[in-house]
C-alpha cells in the first residue's frame, strides 16, 4: 500500500485496475493493534508490559483470526482482559475492529452485492468511528483512502499472493545456502526451486520426458564414512553417468546389474536439468 507505486502504474499502465492485496491491510490492522497495547499498557502501568500482564499474555491470541482460535483460547483471551478495566477494554475493541476489517475483506471470491459490501464497510467505519482510539481511527482513514482499490480486490478477488510466495522460497534458498557468491548457481537453483514440479503441482508421470537410453532408479545417498543415509535421490542413468534428478523416496537399492554410486548428490541435477531440458 504505497502512495508511490500506485501513481506510477496509473502513469505507466492507465488502462489497468489497481488491487489492493488483503494480506497487507491485515498485516496494518495487526500492526495498529499492537500499538494500542503497547500505548495502553505505557499509560496505565507506566511501563512496558510484562509476563504477568494479561494483555501481555493474550498478545498472540489477538493477532491470530478469530476463526482459527478454538472456544477455550478465545475465552482465555477475551475474560482476563475484559476484568481488567480500561487496558482490556481498549484491546478488544480494537481487536473488533479488525476483525470487522476481516469480515469485509472476507466478502472476496464470494460474489457479494453492492448493497452487502456497502453494509459491511459501514460497519466497520462506524465502529471505528465511535470507538475513540486514535490508532483505530488512522487505521480506519487509510482504509477509506484506498477504497477503490480495497473494493477492485472485493470484485475480483485477485491478489499477488502467488508471487509473494515465489519470493519467499527465493529467500529461503540463499538463506539455507548461506548466501551465493556464484551469480550463475543462484539463478539456476532459483529456476530449480521455482518449477511447477518442484513446487508439487506435477504428477511423477508429467514429469519430463527422459531419452531412451537414460533410466531412472532410486538410491540412498550417504555423507561420510560409517553414517546412516540422509535421504533417498532419484539417480539417471545416461551414458553410464549417475545425476540426481529429486528426493523421491522409494526402494533403496538399485536395480540389479546398474552402476552404485553411493556418494552421488542430488544437486547435480542443477547443471544436468540445464543442459539436457532447458
Amino acid at each position: 500500500m504505497s502512495a508511490t507505486y500506485r501513481a506510477a502504474v496509473r502513469t505507466g499502465l492507465p488502462d489497468a485496475i489497481v488491487v489492493v492485496d488483503h494480506f497487507h491491510v491485515v498485516q496494518l490492522a495487526n500492526k495498529m493493534l499492537s500499538l494500542v497495547r503497547r500505548r495502553t499498557t505505557a499509560q496505565v502501568r507506566g511501563r512496558r508490559g510484562r509476563a504477568s500482564d494479561p494483555e501481555w499474555k493474550a498478545r498472540r491470541r489477538l493477532l491470530r483470526n478469530r476463526e482459527d482460535l478454538t472456544d477455550e483460547q478465545f475465552a482465555r483471551m477475551w475474560n482476563p482482559l475484559l476484568d481488567e478495566g480500561q487496558i482490556g477494554q481498549t484491546l478488544l475493541t480494537a481487536w473488533i475492529a479488525k476483525e470487522s476489517l476481516r469480515n469485509l475483506l472476507a466478502l472476496a471470491r464470494t460474489g457479494p452485492s453492492r448493497h452487502r459490501v456497502g453494509l459491511a464497510r459501514w460497519k466497520f467505519l462506524t465502529w471505528c468511528a465511535d470507538s475513540d482510539i486514535p490508532e483505530v481511527r488512522t487505521r480506519a482513514t487509510t482504509v477509506d483512502r484506498w477504497w477503490p482499490e480495497i473494493a477492485s480486490f472485493i470484485d475480483t478477488g485477485h491478489s499477488n499472493a502467488k508471487s509473494e510466495g515465489v519470493n519467499r522460497v527465493i529467500k529461503l534458498v540463499a538463506r539455507n545456502a548461506f548466501g551465493f557468491r556464484n551469480a550463475t548457481n543462484q539463478r539456476l537453483r532459483t529456476r530449480c526451486v521455482t518449477t511447477r514440479r518442484a513446487r508439487g503441482h506435477i504428477r511423477r508421470d508429467e514429469r519430463w520426458p527422459l531419452p531412451e537410453d537414460v533410466s531412472l532408479f532410486t538410491h540412498r545417498t550417504s555423507v561420510g564414512r560409517g553414517r546412516p543415509g540422509i535421504g533417498e535421490a532419484e539417480l539417471a542413468v545416461h551414458d553410464s553417468v549417475a545425476v540426481g534428478i529429486e528426493g523421491t523416496g522409494g526402494p533403496e537399492p538399485p536395480p540389479a546389474g546398474g552402476p552404485r554410486h553411493a556418494d552421488a548428490r542430488p544437486f547435480l541435477v542443477l547443471r544436468f536439468l540445464a543442459n539436457q531440458y532447458d
